[in-house]
């Protein structure tokens, strides 16, 4: 009988424990909420959670999920927080949600803090353990061994979205995380922000090999060597995207590797780091794998851009104006136009997101660094003389950047029945005055534009930019004016366009092959003032690429004015002019005035109409004092150009006090006066710089050669025993 009531006990025990252990084999939730202070803490609700951080852990098995609500947790002090194998750890809950995804760790910051000691210490631990959401602050440790953020011994955890921020080992190794003993952690997500320690003020690493993509080291320091991460004996830690600013060392700012370490280090970013040797990285006895980085100090390596300018929007304030690192505001996001944009390894990356938890690779190639740009490249200042950018096209509106700036050429958006794609060469070139074709002046900014396929029939919508002191420069010596401000509507009824098509190897109008003009009249209120960005932009679309030039007058040219000069012969101005290519030129008509801006007509001369040819009128009229002339040329359809202008200056003797031409002039400059004595002839660049002198040796007629002056307007000095005559010229290209 009491055997048979034993086996019965014993088999109701077996049950209940059979019953126990069944239900806790499967995995469950475990709640923690430091603001649940009463009632009942057994961790399986938001209403009963914990309200320790260690007591949740130690009631959790593999398998199990512990959910933490926001707020501040704190070991015992001198101790630890651990975390365990196949327990995945979550902050950022408000206490209330019912599945993962409805908690937003960023806008409810949980809180690991020390304790006088390292806030976590890991042992034994391996992948399986994971910790998401939180913020890993306070620690500090002295101990040998332990860093002051985490410490990992033989330890692989996976951190996600993870803050080390303001922890210490100021007499020992790794301010924010120590990884010893074949650690091999792996951080998505993660920043390293205002850590201390003697060596590694981010992380340090020894024998170890942590895999870290997509991580911010920030303002870190160590006393000694690796401001942002030191690498120690034998470790070989795989960093990917990553991005190292404002770290401080003796040694390596960035990273200081040494004692054979061989790290893998792509797509990083190494800008405003600091050290007395080497800001971005330090080697010491390693060999590092370093490509696609963008630093600040040359670093051999495919793919690695030396950065010249700031590649973020504000590294002054990393966590942007909300304050909240890792949100889309952070002020080490790239602006628009960084060369660190589309510049990256895509073949590497594993990740869907950026550190901020935007999309990560937007336009095929990815960026370098922990962030990812959002749109495609911009530019917020115009591009310089000579400026070159080449570049794939996508849909939308594409920005063409030289690489490495942040100046800008122009834009394009494939439209039309054959959009442009593929690849895009642009260039621009500013003339330091302003030059004519055919007879007619052009902005000195103009531009090419080259797609590598289909350059003769793609089509598409051009943006180009200009500024109103070029607008002014061309108003100057162009009767017809362009805008002379942002409500001139004159000015831009005036505005056209000339594109050429083919190629050219020096973008001048003209030397285009085949060369074929087209003039392009955009609308009006597509020349826009851009206030903010204190530029003219010009919209129109075209079919066919690529040489554009912008100008004033409303017809494509007939032909090649060569040449139009003067000269005094028996006190009358005897005019010239040369032609070439004249395709439909009807006749010409030669303007005179007394003061260089009101022109009346003095005679017309009806043109060949083809072919090359010279013309000559005479003046019978000249006038003591100056005498202007300027030439139009008409075409048959009552379209028509002007010339530049020149002056003829006559004394009261009808004699040629001092003449020079021609005006502008390409090589040889003439002077003619009426002093045959042996004169000096002196020219002045405009800082009053003498920049040639010659002698009349007493002729009434010297040619000067100024092949060798530099472009520009130069003052022409005539000295002689009686007197001192003075003019200016203009010297082109």
């Amino acid at each position: 009988m009491l055997n048979r009531l034993l086996l019965r006990s014993t088999a109701i025990m077996l049950w209940i424990l059979s019953m126990f252990f069944t239900t806790r084999l499967e995995a469950q939730i475990i709640y923690v909420d430091s603001a649940n202070i009463v009632g009942i803490h057994d961790g399986l609700s938001w209403a009963t959670a914990f309200n320790n951080f260690s007591d949740g852990v130690t009631a959790a098995i593999p398998g199990d999920s512990i959910w933490v609500a926001k707020g501040t947790y704190q070991p015992a002090a001198n101790s630890s927080f651990t975390m365990k194998n196949g327990v995945a750890i979550y902050g950022g809950f408000t206490g209330t949600e019912l599945t993962l995804t409805s908690r937003n760790w960023h806008t409810n910051p949980t809180l690991l803090e020390g304790n006088s000691a390292t806030v976590i210490l890991n042992s034994l631990i391996t992948s399986s353990a994971l910790l998401d959401g939180f913020t890993i602050t306070g620690g500090n440790t002295s101990a040998a061994g332990t860093g002051g953020g985490m410490t990992n011994n033989t330890s692989s955890p996976t951190l996600n979205n993870i803050i080390f921020l303001n922890n210490f080992a100021t007499s020992v190794n790794g301010g924010g995380m120590y990884n010893a003993a074949n650690s091999s952690p792996t951080l998505t997500n993660v920043i390293f922000y205002g850590n201390t320690a003697f060596t590694g003020g981010g992380m340090f690493n020894t024998s170890s090999s942590p895999i870290l993509i997509n991580v911010a080291f920030v303002n870190n320091i160590s006393t000694t060597y690796g401001g942002g991460i030191l690498n120690g004996f034998s470790s070989s830690p795989v960093l990917t995207n990553l991005t190292f600013s404002g770290n401080n060392a003796i040694s390596g700012g960035g990273i200081y590797n040494g004692a054979s370490a061989t790290p893998t280090i792509t797509n990083c970013i190494f800008w405003g780091n600091t050290a007395a040797a080497g800001n971005d990285i330090f080697n010491n006895g390693s060999t590092p794998s370093i490509t696609y980085c963008f630093t600040q100090t040359a670093t051999i390596g495919t793919g690695n851009i030396t950065g010249i300018t700031d590649p973020f929007v504000n590294d002054a304030l990393p966590a942007g104006t909300d304050g909240i690192f890792m949100t889309e505001d952070d002020g080490l996001e790239l602006i628009g136009c960084s060369p660190a944009v589309n510049t990256g390894n895509t073949a590497i990356n594993t990740a869907t997101i950026d550190i901020a938890a935007q999309q990560r690779v937007f336009n095929t190639t990815i960026d370098i660094g922990a962030y990812e740009y959002q749109s495609l490249p911009d530019g917020t200042s115009l591009a310089l003389n000579n400026d070159m950018a080449s570049q794939t096209i996508y849909p939308g509106i594409n920005s063409l950047i030289p690489t490495g700036t942040c100046r800008i050429i122009g834009q394009l958006l494939p439209s039309g029945a054959n959009p442009v794609a593929d690849t895009v060469s642009s260039q621009v070139w500013i003339d330091p005055v302003v030059q004519t074709y055919l007879g007619q002046p052009y902005v000195q900014r103009h531009f090419d534009i080259t797609p590598a396929i289909n350059a003769a029939a793609a089509t598409a919508t051009v943006i180009l930019f200009v500024t109103q002191a070029e607008f002014d420069a061309f108003n100057a010596v162009s009767s017809t004016q362009l805008p002379t401000g942002p409500s001139d509507a004159i000015g831009k009824a005036n505005l056209n366009i000339v594109q050429f098509h083919g190629i050219s190897a020096t973008g001048i109008p003209g030397t285009y092959s085949p060369g074929t003009p087209v003039l392009i009249d955009p609308n009006d209120a597509n020349i826009v003032w851009n206030n903010t960005l204190n530029r003219w932009e010009i919209t129109f679309d075209v079919n066919g690429f690529s040489g554009f030039i912008i100008t004033t007058n409303g017809t494509i040219l007939s032909l090649n004015l060569l040449s139009f000069t003067g000269e005094l012969v028996n006190g009358k101005t005897q005019l010239q002019w040369q032609t070439a290519n004249e395709v439909n030129t009807d006749h010409f008509e030669v303007d005179k005035s007394t003061d260089g801006k009101l022109f009346t007509p003095l005679t017309n001369i009806k043109a060949n109409g083809t072919g090359n040819n010279s013309y000559t009128t005479v003046d019978e009229q000249t006038q003591s004092g100056d005498n202007y002339y300027q030439l139009k040329s008409f075409n048959k359809d009552g379209s028509y150009t002007r010339s530049n202008i020149i002056l003829i200056k006559v004394d009261n003797n009808d004699k040629i006090p001092f003449v020079v031409y021609p005006n502008p002039t390409n090589n040889q400059l003439v002077l003619e006066y009426d002093n045959i004595s042996n004169a000096i002839i002196t020219i002045y660049n405009l800082a009053g710089q003498r920049v040639l002198t010659t002698s009349t040796q007493g002729q009434s007629k010297t040619s000067i050669d100024v092949s060798n002056l530099a472009a520009g307007t130069y003052i022409i000095e005539y000295n002689s025993e009686t007197e001192t005559l003075r003019d200016k010229f203009v010297k082109a290209n």
